[in-house]
């Protein structure tokens, strides 16, 4: 894919410390920061894969995929991080969808509604990221990291968080700074 940034394998875990190698396969991209948001980023990224069957860089099935995801004792909260670091679509009635048009504060359940729309017969609304919660949440999550040479190190707080990754494994990412973005919410 041609957005990709990123050739990411997880080298050593640790119990709570993991090593990737990052190799940099995008044009534009000349290194990789050592920046908590972006270990969570590829934590809950590739979740995300492994969520949707998006794995044939990693060599899996959706079979195998669905195994590692149900030895994660933190899908509940990868759900959470996820919906942080991309946003969430959910499918609603017609009759929600036009209280959100006639609304004068664009909300639905009390949040901020990023769009909502039809998509044939369905209804939906979508919340958008929240970059400024993610890295807030990152910072707690991940304890410490550094990058030495190719190689990013870093540890968690709990193990569980990285329980859905495996010596070997690769994938491709995308995962970049969200601070600037973050600082340009709306609150």
């Amino acid at each position: 894919m041609g957005s990709d940034l990123y050739a990411i394998t997880v080298e050593k875990i640790e119990t709570r410390k993991v090593t990737l190698s990052v190799n940099v396969i995008h044009p534009d991209v000349s290194m990789f920061y050592d920046d908590k948001n972006i270990a969570l980023q590829l934590i809950v990224g590739v979740y995300w894969l492994l969520k949707n069957g998006y794995t044939w860089d990693m060599g899996i099935d959706s079979n195998q995929a669905q195994e590692i995801l149900n030895k994660s004792p933190y899908i509940s909260q990868l759900d959470d991080w996820l919906e942080a670091m991309h946003g969430r679509e959910i499918k609603i009635t017609k009759a929600e969808y036009k209280a959100i048009e006639n609304s004068k504060d664009n909300k639905y359940n009390n949040r901020k509604v990023a769009s909502y729309g039809m998509n044939g017969d369905d209804y939906y609304v979508s919340f958008g990221t929240e970059y400024s919660a993610f890295i807030r949440l990152a910072d707690i999550i991940i304890l410490n990291i550094e990058v030495v040479d190719n190689y990013l190190i870093f540890e968690v707080l709990e193990e569980g968080v990285v329980k859905h990754l495996y010596e070997g494994m690769h994938w491709r990412s995308r995962a970049y700074d969200f601070s600037y973005y973050a600082q340009n919410e709306a609150v």
